[in-house]
This record gives C-alpha cells, sequence and structure tokens, in this order.
C-alpha cells in the first residue's frame, strides 16, 4: 500500500482533531498553562519584592540626603563662626601692632595685672 504525502496529512490532521475533541491534548495544554502561571506568580513576586527593595532604599536616601544637609548647614554656621573669630583676632592683632612699644607694655601691663 502506498500512501501519498497528501494523503499522509490528512492522517495525521484527523489524529491530531481526535485528539484535540477527546482531550488527550487538553490536559497537556493545562500542565503548560499552570507552569507557566506559576512562573508568571513567581516573577511577580519578585517584581514586588524588588520594588519594596526600591521604595526601602529611596527612603533611605531621603534620610541620609536630610542628615548630609543638616550637616552641610551646621558646617556653613561654624565656618561663620570661625570666620568672625579670625576677623576679631586679626583685627586685635593689628590694634597691637599699631601701638608703640610703651603702649604696648601698658596694655599688657593692665591686661594681666586685673
Amino acid at each position: 500500500m502506498k500512501v501519498s504525502v497528501n494523503t499522509l496529512m490528512v492522517i495525521i490532521a484527523v489524529i491530531v482533531a481526535a485528539m484535540y475533541a477527546f482531550g488527550f491534548i487538553a490536559p497537556l495544554n493545562n500542565k503548560y498553562e499552570n507552569e507557566l502561571q506559576a512562573q508568571i506568580d513567581q516573577s511577580q513576586s519578585i517584581v514586588d519584592s524588588l520594588s519594596n527593595q526600591l521604595l526601602i532604599l529611596d527612603l533611605e536616601n531621603e534620610v541620609l540626603q536630610a542628615k548630609s544637609d543638616s550637616a552641610l548647614a551646621a558646617l556653613v554656621v561654624e565656618e561663620d563662626k570661625r570666620k568672625q573669630e579670625r576677623d576679631a583676632f586679626d583685627r586685635k592683632i593689628a590694634k597691637l601692632n599699631k601701638l608703640s612699644a610703651t603702649q604696648l607694655s601698658s596694655y599688657f601691663a593692665d591686661r594681666y595685672n586685673k
């Protein structure tokens, strides 16, 4: 018995249709659909976890940025204070440099005899 290619294709198509009709292929599809859904659920849980981690990191970044800004502001205040002290010291030294030797000795005598 010689079977042509067309006949063979028709027989295979009928067999596949019969398998679909009697439900032999559907359990395979359901199995793969269930596996795919499990992988989708697992991927979604990983995405949710990573999203939560990103949110936590953003919050920690904001806290650290606020602390950094606060520390920088404190440094600016300290720097201004030190500059004022340095300027006052420089003015005091300039004033002392203008004094004569007698005025200078008188200044220190008055200062330390109190």
